[in-house]
């Protein structure tokens, strides 16, 4: 109760996004099935001029009203209040007046929304979190929460080619489990980015951002209009960056970025009906990673004590979250390419369809990446991972594939609308693991390399019918198969000899039925006369989540490949849309509560083959299932004008994730024997925060001071600030990996002059500078510490941007 009182206070300034013309205009057009998803719409068809609405006189700046967005979480273009989804939309402008130049931005932005690090980088082991629901390890057999969809096509493992938000037109949150719409099925929720697709107008822009820590970004875009059916358009950025945290020990700075990044895409109108899209990007960085904070626990019986790594204590005190002492000279490399495609059929009216749409997707992508890093992060010789050639082990690669067919359409008058789809999936995934242990007394190498092949096969569908002119019923069903293969190698030494060569291997399929049903109701226009409510929607969903098994390939220990089971998850939401105030305020309501079988947790396990010889143990890092979870929150997002130019911005999660049964744990802080089991039911889950905030204030004020008209323009200020309550990123006995609350300021002043056609503006981030954590590992049952990543400190700096159309 004081959390629900904390947020609406914090809440009552009453808030909305801007939100561009050309989606209110899509509205008023001809709309297809398909929406915003890659099909054909009013405004994307080469050689159809968008219809111009009426001319109210006044510039999207100038309204005094929420803009309408639109959103096509359900395959079908909706406006976002009338969507019975939990779901937040932000489109272009949305996201540059945020100032958002990568994805990990996007989490202060939306509710119970979590952007995860991982011990290297971003774009390695990203890990995505919605309601307290990511991934439960880092690997190929494990199958992520939330599911990220690119131009409506799956995309599985490496962030590298999404990290830099280029060209986006559109991305959308999507909260709670997916399968009756998308592709993948995913028990937390979706991350759906739409690009921009090429169009019938010659246009290009540039952007330069200048920051400390001597960061240089560029983007540029260029449209061309081949013929009136055939138009390309391509992206291409780069960031260069010298990095944040100090290593003393080798005169390096980590945290640096020296990345660039394409995407390239073409549209054929083959005839009126038919489009084919075909787009394509490439992605690559080469740095130093990121680095690995040294945080000492207290209470650790590690299984390598200070004896045998005699000043360790002291080198992990000695760290902060701005330098490092690690001892290893750190790599990272990374790559990603692919291509995807999209064929449109818009088929239109037939027999007793309405309208009738017919999508075949597909794609092609591969990724690489080198690494090489100091886990422990300190002068001592006690932890790295090597994956690189020169290492022995090679670098981690993959390659996937992804075949979909989709069926959109709408029957009776528009009461009837529906999705059917096919989807299959395939990836082809190499992960070696190079652990070094080494000090005076101890040295150890092992290299395993996991050779995981994954299979997904399903088939899909949903239905909405419009059983009144206000009540709306929905059922969908999914059935998905899974199959998992893993083959591990492993060649251990011992000071430098051979010591043994092992392998095993494993393949198993999972399947299931999932189903959903959802009932909305909006109020009649009629009994919302003569008030200050304009919209009132509210609904009821129940669906179900599945996550498929799969295996434990640890880097030391045993080979016995332990299989873990899948994850079910059962999800009742109700929710509550509306518009008041003659359309000066939109405000969202959803209320969830989740129920877990079978919970897919990681946790650290230490067996010793001889308790008294330390050197015989091996600490792993394990998928377990918990028997049961539950979870419960709410989520409020409001937008509004409340006076004059001011737009406001602000939402709240709250969040009550906790384990109901999981009697038989592993402990986390200390080497113990295999039958040593903690009880952490009751317990909340990792990185899954009670309390998320945002509120943005952003006011765009005339300026008509210049004789020049093309100096005038608009004064955009805005502030954001964000709060995030406290977390434990490992079990809570776990103190060193417990980040407390937090709050993130950031700041922009822009002028938008020459018509609209540039742009400067200055931004500040962090700028209470707060030191906080993203990520830990823990390695307190090995050696006695946490390994750490923190965010970003205070950032500032200009951005300069030129339109040309």
């Amino acid at each position: 109760m004081r959390l629900l009182m904390m947020a609406a206070i914090l809440l009552f300034p009453l808030t909305a996004f801007a939100q561009s013309e050309a989606l209110d205009e899509l509205l008023e057009s001809p709309a297809s099935v398909g929406g915003l998803d890659g099909e054909i719409d009013a405004d994307m068809a080469l050689g159809d001029a968008v219809e111009e609405g009426e001319d109210t006189g006044l510039s999207t700046r100038q309204r005094n009203t929420v803009e309408e967005i639109v959103v096509s979480a359900r395959k079908r273009d909706e406006l976002l209040e009338e969507t019975p989804v939990s779901v937040t939309a932000l489109d272009a402008n949305s996201l540059a007046e945020a100032g958002v130049s990568s994805l990990s931005d996007v989490r202060t932005l939306v509710p119970n929304f979590q952007f995860e690090g991982g011990p290297i980088s971003l774009a390695t082991s990203s890990n995505l979190r919605i309601r307290g629901v990511g991934t439960p390890g880092i690997g190929g057999s494990f199958e992520p929460g939330v599911g990220v969809y690119l131009d409506g096509l799956y995309f599985a493992r490496s962030m590298s080619a999404l990290l830099d938000v280029v060209d986006i037109a559109q991305i959308e949150v999507l909260r709670g489990p997916q399968g009756t719409l998308f592709g993948k099925n995913t028990v937390g929720g979706a991350l759906n980015i739409t690009s921009t697709k090429p169009g019938d107008l010659l246009e290009a822009s540039f952007s330069l951002r200048g920051a400390n820590f001597g960061t240089i970004e560029t983007r540029s875009m260029l449209n061309v209009p081949i013929t009136d059916r055939i138009a390309t358009r391509v992206a291409f950025s780069s960031k260069n960056s010298d990095g944040w945290v100090d290593n003393t020990l080798l005169d390096q700075t980590l945290f640096n970025r020296n990345s660039i990044g394409f995407l390239g895409s073409i549209r054929f109108l083959l005839t009126d009906d038919l489009t084919l899209d075909i787009s394509g990007n490439y992605a690559q960085n080469h740095s130093r990673g990121q680095a690995a904070a040294c945080l000492w626990q207290e209470g650790a019986e590690p299984a390598f004590g200070p004896s045998l790594l005699p000043g360790l204590q002291q080198a992990c005190e000695e760290t902060t979250p701005r330098t490092s002492t690690a001892n290893v000279d750190p790599l990272f490399r990374d790559s990603s390419s692919g291509v995807w495609s999209t064929l449109n059929w818009d088929i239109g009216a037939i027999g007793i369809f309405d309208e009738l749409n017919l999508l075949v997707r597909g794609s092609w992508r591969k990724s690489g990446s080198e690494s090489r890093l100091d886990l422990d992060g300190t002068r001592v010789p006690a932890l790295a991972i090597d994956l690189t050639e020169a290492g022995g082990a090679g670098g981690v690669g993959g390659t996937g594939y992804v075949a979909e067919t989709q069926t959109n359409f709408a029957a009776f008058d528009n009461r009837v609308n529906g999705v059917f789809g096919i989807f299959g999936f395939y990836e082809d995934i190499r992960i070696p693991t190079n652990i070094i242990t080494e000090n005076i007394l101890f040295s150890r190498d092992s290299t395993n390399t996991s050779k995981i092949k994954n299979w997904d096969l399903a088939a899909y569908g949903q239905v909405s019918v419009a059983v009144t002119e206000w009540l709306e019923a929905t059922v969908g069903l999914r059935w998905t198969q899974e199959k998992k293969g893993v083959e591990l190698q492993r060649l251990t030494l011992q000071n430098g000899e051979v010591q043994e060569e092992a392998s095993n291997s494993k393949e198993e399929k999972f399947s299931k039925w999932t189903p959903m049903a959802s009932l909305s109701a909006t109020m009649p226009e009629e009994y919302l006369d003569g008030t200050s409510v304009e919209h009132l929607m509210a609904y009821f969903t129940y669906s179900e989540g599945f996550r498929g098994g799969g295996f434990n390939s640890a880097a030391l220990g045993p080979i016995t490949l332990d299989t873990f089971q899948p994850e079910v998850l059962q999800a009742f939401e109700v929710g509550v849309k509306s518009s008041l105030l003659e359309s000066r305020l939109n405000l969202s309501l959803s209320a969830f509560l989740y129920n877990y079988e079978n919970l897919q947790v990681q946790a650290s396990n230490t067996d010793c083959i001889d308790p008294d010889d330390p050197t015989s143990c091996a600490t792993t890092t394990a998928i377990e299932n918990a028997a049961s979870a539950n979870s419960k929150g709410l989520e409020l997002e409001i937008q509004s004008r409340p006076f004059g130019p001011l737009l406001v911005t602000a939402s709240a999660g709250l969040l009550d994730a906790v384990y109901a049964s999981f009697p038989d744990a592993p402990p986390e802080l200390s080497a113990a024997s295999p039958d040593t089991v903690v009880d952490r039911s009751g317990e909340s889950f990792n990185n899954s925060p009670a309390l998320q905030t945002h509120v943005a204030l952003m006011a765009p004020l005339p300026v008509n001071l210049f004789s020049k008209s093309w100096m005038n323009g608009y004064l955009v200020p805005r502030i954001d600030w964000y709060y995030q309550s406290a977390v434990h990123f490992n079990a809570v006995e776990v103190t060193a990996s417990r980040q407390g609350g937090y709050n993130l300021l950031h700041a922009r002043l822009s002028y938008d002059f020459l018509d609209d056609s540039a742009q400067v503006a200055l931004f500040g981030q962090n700028l209470t500078d707060e030191d906080y954590l993203l990520f830990t590992q823990n390695l307190s049952p090995f050696f006695g510490i946490v390994s750490g990543v923190y965010g970003q400190p205070r950032t500032f700096g200009v951005d300069v941007t030129y339109r040309f159309n």
